[in-house]
């Protein structure tokens, strides 16, 4: 049982922001002991995640959850399979020949707040700049202190009240 082992992170976000606004993040955490505990805070696109199947991390299930005994395979035929794929598939290279993606006329958004102290009551406030950006930000925070972990997860909505993309056609003829 971790419960003695593990911290209760809160977040207080709002529903919903205007974008391009400073942010003030109010972190809280209960369960620490004695010593100084730190918070770190990340605030990223929810496309983003969801294309690349983030998990929001989750410290307590890493450090304290069961694990069973790992088998690898230590031969050069090893080399060749890709153990997280399918059976037998082989490990082979694209063709896309070092080409670079095309540019996304998206813009994403990443922030971090690297490691805050918390005050002796375990709580912080976080500003964060919120860039010109619509769309949904997981927040995702991380405490810990000198023998104890926890997290928190909140979803905010980044929305102007109208939104309007100018975008040129892909392609043009004479006379357009």
């Amino acid at each position: 049982d971790a419960a003695s082992r593990t911290l209760t992170v809160k977040l207080g976000l709002p529903d919903q922001i205007l974008p391009r606004r400073k942010l003030d993040v109010p972190v809280s955490i209960t369960g620490a002991g004695n010593g100084t505990a730190y918070v770190t805070l990340a605030a990223v696109d929810e496309g983003i995640l969801q294309l690349t199947k983030f998990v929001s991390p989750a410290p307590a299930d890493y450090y304290f959850g069961k694990r069973r005994l790992a088998v690898d395979i230590r031969d050069d035929y090893g080399r060749l399979i890709d153990a997280k794929g399918p059976v037998g598939a082989v490990r082979t290279g694209g063709d896309i020949g070092g080409r670079a993606l095309d540019v996304v006329p998206t813009k994403t958004v990443s922030l971090f707040s690297g490691p805050v102290a918390l005050d002796a009551s375990g709580k912080a406030t976080i500003p964060l700049e919120i860039p010109d950006f619509n769309g949904d930000l997981r927040f995702m925070a991380v405490a810990y202190d000198g023998a104890k972990v926890g997290q928190a997860e909140q979803h905010l909505i980044v929305r102007d009240p109208v939104v309007s993309a100018a975008v040129l056609p892909r392609f043009l003829a004479p006379g357009d």
